[in-house]
């Protein structure tokens, strides 16, 4: 099992992991890196700032979170982003290029569609295209399990209007606008959810299906198809607390009919010409690595040299504990320099840069200090000491070897977060993948149902006239939904989802007079629909008669 060609990483302590799994990622072997966390939330954490590693160093690294498929059991929207974040994994994996995967070995190894599969549930759209306008739709709907909604301002939502078609795609961080003509695609652009105003154009786009581990065709370790065949490095984190924490993913096995268990994967792939790095804090000398090379670091958390106030103090003596502290921090700065380590702050913002520099030129001892500042959030500083021997894939940004004073052969380098400087609360990263949601719903504001009192008339676009009954918690797929409760003739209650609250609206009649309920089923309805429709196209018709009319 053990691979003599691995490398163990030990004294890296978890706030320099990111910078060194940056370096890990970027070196030239392979163009593909997995990095297995124990914790999910961690490895959400953890890419989000790797990517903060990569936008200082402008590298071309795509830094991917991979997340466990949700419980069923979980909320709603949170279930929906975990999905789309799965599938816009999935869908990046189906071009090449330079990448690191962040991800947890019950993710990796769990049920996942086979690559083969993923991609024949996918549609391909571009400018000039010929496809069948009313088909497209249904394929959306009924095949890739797209709702069909007024406006499109979530993933997953589709919306038409005449031959315009909107569609906000699984894995997609923005909706798109389809224009076509007839059946064909005239052109593709952004579309800002709030405004619904479409942006920039693209030439083209795929959509994916709707996808989670519990459906049919899902295979266990089946995302090992999605990864190249040859040169993958595998970078494990903490390997001793990766077993305790996935017991099952690392079970020694004989035989199996699924690929299930982290050795599996490593013996499938033995002759694919992987290597295998461990980043750990103590050698715990776990049996993978028994013979890997060993290289020690030396880093440690900026946080353990950061005295802070008494949080009982309150008014004038906490303003002066807080001053002192931090007096006795720039005096810990004073002499990291002396030490000839490089000073790099990171920091939220320019107004954070700003108040730092200010207080650092008030000090007579840290005035003549020339720190490197960075702009990000990160889960705390950190001290790397020495950069002898470890040239090759050493943790420092090329921000920072850029602005070294070659003239001086340099220890090190401190990295100080602005919160442990001011003596804060280390800022949460978040790990979500951002995607454009709307600022305010315009679905939400088509009926607000606080002005709505019970039995109201409403009117529902497919079913007719009904009776509100009030906001209802009901217990769907495990999780409290509040769904509207509305009731028909007969007596007959159906619940509208909240997302399809922009199918009722108010019944406004000429008379104070009880309006007749619409009957579930019933064909009446439609028929008083159809009525409609007709006399305001024959109103629309007048109208335009009498205008051309007036202009001969």
């Amino acid at each position: 099992m053990a691979d003599p060609s691995a490398r163990l990483f030990s004294g890296v302590c978890i706030e320099a992991r990111a910078t060194l799994l940056h370096s890990l990622a970027i070196e030239p072997r392979g163009s593909t890196k997995v990095a297995l966390v124990a914790d999910p939330r961690r490895a959400a954490e953890l890419a989000a700032e790797i990517r903060t590693n990569a936008d200082w160093n402008e590298s071309e690294l795509e830094v991917l979170h991979f997340p466990e498929d949700p419980p069923p059991d979980i909320d709603g929207g949170r279930r929906m982003d975990r999905i789309c974040e799965r599938l816009s994994v999935l869908s990046a994996l189906l071009s090449p290029g330079r990448r690191l995967i962040v991800t947890t070995p019950e993710a990796l190894l769990g049920p996942c569609l086979e690559r083969a599969v993923f991609e024949s549930r996918q549609i391909q759209l571009e400018i000039g295209q010929h496809t069948d306008y009313a088909a497209l739709q249904q394929k959306l709907i009924q095949e890739l399990d797209y709702d069909s909604e007024a406006l499109c301002e979530h993933p997953g939502q589709i919306a038409v209007r005449g031959g315009l078609l909107d569609i906000y795609p699984f894995d997609a961080t923005r909706p798109y606008r389809i224009d076509f003509f007839g059946d064909e695609i005239e052109s593709i652009r952004i579309l800002d959810p709030t405004s619904q105003r479409s942006e920039e154009a693209v030439s083209h786009i795929t959509v994916p299906a709707a996808s989670s581990a519990t459906e049919k065709g899902a295979k266990e370790g089946a995302f090992s198809t999605y990864l190249p065949e040859k040169d993958i490095g595998w970078i494990l984190e903490e390997p001793s607390m990766l077993v305790r924490e996935h017991p099952y993913r690392f079970e020694k096995i004989k035989s199996s009919n699924s690929l299930r268990t982290v050795y599996q994967l490593f013996e499938q792939r033995a002759k694919a010409k992987d290597h295998l790095d461990c980043i750990c804090e103590l050698d715990t000398d776990h049996e993978l690595f028994t013979g890997a090379e060993r290289i020690s670091l030396s880093t440690e958390a900026t946080e353990n040299y950061r005295f802070h106030s008494d949080a009982g103090q309150v008014g004038q003596d906490r303003f002066e504990s807080e001053q002192s502290t931090r007096l006795k921090f720039e005096i810990q700065l004073n002499d990291w320099a002396k030490e000839e380590l490089s000073l790099c702050f990171v920091t939220a913002g320019d107004s954070e840069t700003k108040r730092i520099k200010e207080l650092l030129a008030d000090n007579p001892l840290t005035e003549q200090l020339e720190p490197t500042f960075l702009n990000g959030t990160i889960s705390g500083g950190f001290i790397y000491r020495s950069f002898k021997d470890f040239h090759l894939h050493s943790p420092v940004p090329r921000s920072l070897q850029a602005k070294e004073d070659h003239s001086k052969t340099k220890q090190g380098f401190v990295l100080v977060t602005d919160t442990e400087f001011f003596g804060r609360r280390q800022r949460r990263i978040s790990g979500k993948r951002e995607r454009a949601r709307p600022t305010i719903s315009q679905v939400d504001q088509l009926l607000d149902f606080t002005e709505l009192a019970d039995s109201d008339a409403l009117v529902h676009l497919q079913h007719g006239v009904c009776l509100f009954r009030g906001l209802t918690l009901l217990d769907i797929q495990g999780g409290a939904k509040e769904v509207i409760s509305v009731e028909f003739a007969d007596e007959m209650t159906i619940h509208v989802p909240l997302h399809e609250s922009h199918l009722l609206t108010r019944y406004v009649g000429l008379n104070k007079a009880q309006p007749k309920l619409g009957k579930i089923g019933g064909s009446s309805w439609e028929k008083t629909r159809s009525a409609a429709e007709r006399s305001t196209l024959d109103y629309a018709a007048e109208l335009l008669h009498l205008h051309a009319r007036r202009e001969q």
